[in-house]
């Protein structure tokens, strides 16, 4: 008869519980979803038992990764396991706030893996390979009878029980497996997707001689009123002629929104630095061939995302990002150039170009939308039935501030004639379902027009 040992029993349960319970938490504190056991500490508790611990410590932090990863993709929609990798190199230019949590997770990971080390020395493997059992048995029966759709984002995977390894796959699509078989090289998906600027890859004839075309970190879709009051700078404006406004179905980051609007890409991974075909389709190329004078313009660092490799490829003659010039000032929600220093840039461009195309990634309305930012006040919050102090105001107020800007630029007699379209890059990122309940998931907003009035 096999005598158990109830409380090196106990302790192999924990070595499966306590890193679950840790991770569990963070979810709850973030509030985003995440099933109650990953299975992936299971299967850490089995090598246990099979293995020397020096080969499952970086077993572990794979582990631990993958699960942190599922929490995060939840806020923002990355859902590679290399673009992960990728961001991660550039966050000690990231806002400060990234940098605190990317910290503070090491920090878990390190006690986490202390702990587990420290109680697989108190049991053995026989405990190990009994909680291991049992847990497999309610990871069978949770497939077979509890419903769960896999991951994407906003959702990590249902059920009491799952693996996130296996949901980071489903989410990739198997991409990073394929990329490792050598099966797929092709940087971009198959399909053309559609943006605010299909009028213009239609047939850029269309766009006159001046053409401007913003695309706004972090605007979403909110209701009605709350839309109108933020863009009552632009559509009050004496200079704005032909203004429409409409909504696009998108989910993705940032460098996904720009390819979407430049060149009607979807891109498979975020690492463009060494791609150099595919681009010759994107509109800063075309206009270029037709005689246009193309300029870019973004406040962050060039070295993000390698823009400063794959920009010129698009088309771009001129490029200004942060390190281009000395700034008057800095801004905070994310390092960089503040945006109403930038137009500057983009009027003189048009002062001194009869036909010219500019492209404006805008950067201080990134989350954490920090109030250091926010100059002017032309978004009234409480009147539109938001908490001053959220992240939503904040949000809607640094947009606001920047149409704001913009607008005052648009009085300028470079501007005359330009044709604007301004497009949301992605749904802000917000913690909790009040304030996600403020935007439309998975939309964002666009508005056209053309610049007149007279000076």
């Amino acid at each position: 008869m096999i005598r158990l040992d109830w409380k090196e029993l106990l302790v192999a349960f924990f070595l499966v519980l306590i890193p679950n319970s840790v991770m569990l938490g963070l979810a709850l504190w973030v509030d985003v979803d995440r099933s109650y056991i990953n299975f992936d500490y299971v299967f850490v508790a089995l090598l246990l038992a099979i293995c020397s611990r020096f080969l499952v410590v970086p077993v572990f932090i794979c582990c631990f990764f993958l699960d942190a990863l599922s929490l995060v993709r939840q806020i923002v929609p990355v859902v590679n396991v290399f673009d992960s990798l990728y961001l991660i190199g550039f966050i000690g230019v990231a806002p400060i706030l990234y940098q605190v949590a990317f910290f503070f997770a090491m920090l878990v990971m390190v006690l986490l893996v202390w702990m587990v080390w420290r109680l697989a020395l108190i049991t053995n493997k026989k405990n190990l390979v009994i909680v291991v059992n049992i847990f497999l048995l309610l990871y069978v029966a949770n497939i077979f009878f509890v419903y769960d759709a896999g991951a994407t984002y906003r959702r990590s995977g249902g059920g009491v029980i799952s693996s996130q390894a296996v949901h980071a796959y489903e989410a990739s699509n198997g991409g990073f497996v394929l990329r490792f078989a050598g099966n797929s090289g092709a940087p971009f998906e198959d399909e053309l997707v559609s943006g605010a600027t299909d009028v213009w890859m239609d047939n850029p004839d269309l766009a006159g001689q001046k053409v401007l075309l913003i695309v706004s970190e972090s605007w979403g879709v909110a209701g009605d009123k709350i839309q109108d009051s933020v863009l009552a700078p632009l559509k009050n404006s004496e200079f704005v002629d032909g203004f429409s406004q409409g909504v696009l179905n998108f989910s993705g980051v940032t460098v996904q929104g720009e390819l979407r609007e430049l060149c009607a890409l979807r891109p498979r991974h975020l690492n463009l630095e060494s791609v150099r075909g595919g681009f010759a389709g994107c509109l800063p190329n075309r206009f270029k061939g037709m005689g246009f004078k193309t300029m870019s313009v973004h406040g962050a660092a060039g070295s993000m995302y390698g823009r400063r490799q794959w920009y010129p490829r698009l088309g771009f003659q001129t490029r200004i990002f942060f390190e281009s010039k000395q700034w008057e000032r800095r801004c905070y929600s994310f390092p960089g150039a503040c945006d109403s220093e930038l137009s500057r840039e983009v009027v003189d461009f048009f002062r001194k170009n009869e036909k010219a195309f500019v492209y404006w990634l805008t950067l201080n309305s990134h989350v954490p939308y920090d109030e250091r930012d926010l100059i002017v006040n032309s978004f009234d919050c409480m009147a539109n039935g938001i908490e001053e102090s959220s992240s939503v105001c904040r949000n809607l107020k640094l947009h606001s501030q920047f149409f704001f800007y913009l607008e005052k630029a648009l009085h300028s007699k470079a501007m005359t004639g330009v044709e604007v379209v301004i497009v949301g890059d992605h749904e802000p990122p917000l913690f909790g379902d009040h304030e996600r309940s403020f935007f439309d998931r998975s939309k964002v907003p666009w508005v056209r027009f053309s610049v007149g009035g007279s000076r």
